[in-house]
């Protein structure tokens, strides 16, 4: 299973604009439509904000994710991909509210949740979050994500990102921006 996205802060008029364009295919919208890529306008959206955050050089408002973002979300809500409230702020790292569902999953994360999240994870060790993964293979983890997908050192790779959000929440937050973030499955 190949996973990839971004995790993006915002500044208001990119969330106005976001917003706006939930519901507009890229027919009714100025993006061509490109292959192997979602035709709603929210997925081009964000990918064009990621986009620019790279060009820009605002390496702080950007998090690239990747398979291992699966692991982290379980380590952080007890083996579980549930969006629920019990596991707050945690459950909106990969979560919030939902925008787009179709091959991409694309999220809007409010100022308050970047925050809560922000001050969060930032009271998670990382070795202690890496002594999470063992338990995952008691869950239905296993049974998920396939044997072979669950390499050797993904507990390192969930560190990796999981060190990335972090910074990524802590700027954010610093900034008083919300966030979105889109995943490709």
């Amino acid at each position: 299973m190949a996973i990839h996205g971004n995790h993006v802060a915002l500044t208001p008029e990119e969330v106005e604009l976001l917003l706006a364009h939930v519901d507009v295919s890229i027919s009714q919208s100025e993006y061509e439509a490109e292959e192997d890529y979602s035709d709603n306008a929210v997925c081009f959206l964000l990918r064009d904000f990621a986009d620019e955050r790279y060009r820009t050089g605002q390496l702080q408002f950007v998090a690239e994710v990747d398979g291992s973002i699966d692991v982290l979300h379980r380590c952080l809500t007890n083996g579980t991909m549930t969006a629920s409230s019990k596991y707050y702020p945690f459950n909106k790292v990969v979560a919030g509210k939902q925008l787009y569902e179709e091959g991409f999953l694309v999220f809007f994360v409010t100022r308050q949740e970047v925050a809560d999240i922000a001050a969060a994870l930032a009271n998670i060790d990382p070795d202690e979050l890496k002594s999470r993964y063992p338990a995952l293979k008691e869950t239905d983890y296993c049974k998920y994500m396939q044997e072979e997908y669950m390499r050797e050192d993904e507990d390192e790779w969930m560190v990796v990102y999981f060190l990335r959000l972090r910074e990524f929440y802590q700027n954010a937050a610093k900034a008083e921006r919300p966030a979105a973030h889109y995943i490709a499955l």
